[in-house]
């Protein structure tokens, strides 16, 4: 027996409930009933309710056999009005009334794969690019897109179950709470989604059962409070705390040991690394009863690319400070001179002649290849807004096509964007952009493509190529001749344009297309393409760049708080391209700790010719460089503008100074309180004597330091600078 949804059908009556079974199922179970007999079986059972009651779908009982319904232009009949007697016993044939009641209820349950769909498409709908953005640039901390789009649908899967469990909404699919949470953690758990990864029910209503109210406090929700912790670190965790004041100072005890041993400062030697740990480290560490970390741990916190830079100037000496750390200031070189969108790609029909070189023959001839073309279409106003050219489909001719498409629209985003199914806008680094972008991208169901608007607009851009002596035929209704070239006459390959100058061609049709009115108001794509929709907003500049910039690796540890990148443009010009890190004194730091304290900093670098984004090399983004000032070369070409820049870089100059001489002064301070602390402890001094002796100490040094620097000044004679020869040794 073969149960269909709709079959059996549980209905309440006055008194108690009544089953149903329809006029499908009863021929198929109860042998010896036909259509014939039915329809002669209702016409009697008729005959047995009173006229006024004959009109109504589902007929009173009568107490006679075979009462029937007609429900949803189906024939039912009521299970129990059917007869069990002789010589057929109908009843029998059929399963019991509790079995029927379980039948139904199965029948009615919906599909496992079909409700995972429902609630995941639901959970995306809970879900915008607002929300991606968020994690990939202001949430502390940051994470690449694929992790942002992870914390997004989980949080979209979260806001969805606390709306079906506010005023039982979810009874519409189960009986109970506990039903909601066994569907949704068998849904959730294989996606493993970061910042959700439940896969039993009490997991998940206890992750439910936290979800704040407030919109802003939903965001931070999923973010594990495990990033950022230092439960595993050694180093860092001993705070000094100066015994005058209280201010706990910038370093601990390994730090104080380690950085002041190798800074070494006022002292021109230099010691080797295992020569400092095992005499100088070890040994201090010991004595203060702390567990020194590994010589291997030792050497990353010296050759942290940070601290390379800030401890530079004290180890090696301000000429190799100024080369290799100190920001410059840039300069020129001397001269003197200045909505939806429907994504379609295919063939234009349009032939063009190109040399080919067989790999065998090493020959080389002449051949006829087809435009291929990417179009990016405003539906509303059907302008083309976007296109790129090729030999066929690929992604690099749809990002073209869409970074063309936003230009246009002057970088103002566009809510929903559809396309077909076509390999170009499905692969992986297209359908990123797209989802970071657009607030819904969609994809035409296969085998339907009159569901893409663009369509429409290709058809009637081929149709204004037909006129080209290179036009193939139509793409549409290809069956038809009167759609196709006569072979006869086409040209032959030494005939054809060349592919620059079917360009030309295409160019054409677009911009006749464009311009061509139409509608009862007859405006042009272009005028009714700037009736834009309210609700766009201009789209972030760094979305921009992450989705269409030039991406480059570079090692900030070398650049000197630059980002210096390359791009090879028309006809094989190199141009470079320089970006100022912003409070770079400062954000050293920040760069280092997002790299996890590597000896290098190699990241990730998103830009245009007006800024870069800073991402480390899984794709967490750090920070934005602005467009370098430069500074002019020579005072004969100098600007406003140069002068600007050269005081702004000058400036960036001292700080980078004063953030290294810091670093020195918070060193030996870490040092010298660590040193007054043990010495307390072992019982040596008391406190006024102590400082007694430190003072007379430090006047010594003093005197030292005046007699060696008067020596000096008498050894080499002081040359006297003019204000302007001073700014300029200092400028280079």
């Amino acid at each position: 027996m073969q149960i269909n949804t709709g079959d059996i059908i549980l209905r309440k009556e006055k008194i108690s409930k009544s089953i149903w079974l329809s006029e499908r199922l009863v021929l198929q179970v109860c042998a010896g009933t036909s259509e014939e007999y039915l329809w002669k079986i209702r016409t009697l059972y008729k005959k047995s309710i009173p006229p006024t009651h004959r009109m109504r779908p589902i007929l009173p009982d009568s107490g006679k056999a075979w009462r029937w319904a007609r429900m949803n232009n189906t024939f039912y009949y009521a299970y129990a009005n059917i007869p069990d007697r002789k010589p057929c016993f109908y009843k029998s044939m059929l399963p019991s009334e509790d079995e029927l009641i379980k039948l139904a209820i199965e029948a009615d349950k919906p599909n496992a794969a079909e409700l995972a769909n429902e609630f995941t498409a639901m959970a995306q709908q809970k879900t915008s690019p607002r929300d991606v953005q968020y994690y990939m640039f202001d949430c502390e901390p940051s994470f690449s897109q694929q992790k942002a789009e992870q914390l997004a649908l989980g949080l979209g899967f979260c806001r969805l179950i606390t709306a079906l469990l506010e005023g039982n909404r979810f009874k519409k699919w189960f009986n109970k709470k506990e039903d909601l949470y066994e569907c949704f953690s068998k849904i959730i758990a294989p996606l493993e989604l970061e910042g959700l990864k439940v896969n039993k029910p009490a997991a998940l209503r206890n992750k439910i059962t936290g979800f704040p109210e407030n919109t802003t406090e939903q965001l931070d929700y999923l973010v594990s409070a495990r990033y950022g912790n230092d439960h595993a670190r050694i180093v860092g965790i001993f705070q000094l705390v100066h015994p005058e004041t209280g201010e706990v100072m910038k370093f601990d005890a390994h730090e104080a040991i380690m950085y002041e041993s190798w800074m070494n400062p006022f002292h021109a030697n230099k010691r080797s690394k295992i020569d400092l740990y095992t005499h100088d480290y070890k040994p201090a560490l010991e004595q203060y009863g702390l567990h020194p970390v590994s010589h291997r741990t030792f050497c990353q916190y010296l050759d942290r690319f940070d601290n390379k830079a800030l401890m530079s100037k004290e180890r090696d000496g301000d000429k190799h400070f100024n080369d290799s750390y100190k920001p410059y200031v840039p300069a020129h070189l001397v001269q003197y001179a200045n909505t939806m969108w429907a994504g379609d790609g295919s063939g234009t029909k349009l032939a063009y002649s190109y040399m080919h070189t067989d790999r065998k023959t090493n020959k080389t001839v002449l051949k006829q290849a087809t435009l291929y073309l990417v179009r990016i279409t405003d539906v509303a106003s059907r302008m083309i807004i976007g296109y790129a050219f090729g030999t066929s489909e690929n992604a690099d001719l749809v990002n073209k096509a869409l970074k063309m498409a936003i230009k246009t629209a002057g970088n103002v985003e566009a809510l929903e964007f559809l396309s077909d199914n076509g390999s170009a806008f499905t692969v992986a680094s297209i359908k990123s952009s797209l989802n970071l972008i657009f607030r819904k991208v969609r994809n035409i169901k296969a085998g339907n493509s009159q569901e893409n608007p663009a369509e429409m607009h290709v058809k009637m851009l081929t149709n204004m190529c037909r006129g080209n002596n290179n036009w193939l035929y139509s793409g549409f209704h290809a069956h038809d001749i009167n759609n196709n070239t006569n072979p006869d006459y086409f040209p032959k390959p030494s005939e054809l344009p060349s592919m620059e100058e079917t360009h030309l061609q295409v160019l054409e049709a677009i911009e006749k297309y464009n311009h061509t009115p139409w509608g009862a108001d007859q405006l042009t794509p272009i005028q009714r393409f700037e009736n834009k929709n309210p609700e766009c907003k201009v789209l972030e500049p760094r979305v921009l760049r992450h989705a269409f910039g030039n991406r480059t690796e570079v090692d900030l540890s070398y650049m000197r708080g630059f980002i210096n990148v390359n791009q090879v443009q028309l006809g094989g010009h190199i141009a470079h391209f320089k970006f100022e890190i912003p409070d770079y004194d400062k954000n050293i730091h920040a760069i280092s700790d997002r790299l996890g304290y590597q000896s290098g900093a190699k990241v990730m670098v998103c830009w245009d010719e007006n800024a870069a984004d800073i991402y480390t090399p899984e794709g967490a983004y750090i920070l934005t460089a602005k467009r370098a000032e430069l500074a002019a070369k020579s005072a004969f070409e100098a600007t406003d503008i140069s002068d600007k820049a050269l005081g702004k870089h000058l400036q960036r100059k001292t700080n980078m100074v004063s953030a290294a001489d810091a670093m020195r002064d918070l060193v030996i301070e870490s040092a010298d309180v660590m040193k007054y602390g043990h010495r307390l402890h072992r019982g040596k001094a008391i406190k006024d004597d102590y400082n007694e002796e430190m003072e007379m100490c430090l006047t010594e040094q003093i005197m030292e330091r005046a007699v060696a620097k008067k020596s000096k000044t008498h050894l080499i004679p002081k040359m006297v600078l003019t204000p302007e020869q001073a700014a300029f040794n200092d400028f280079f």
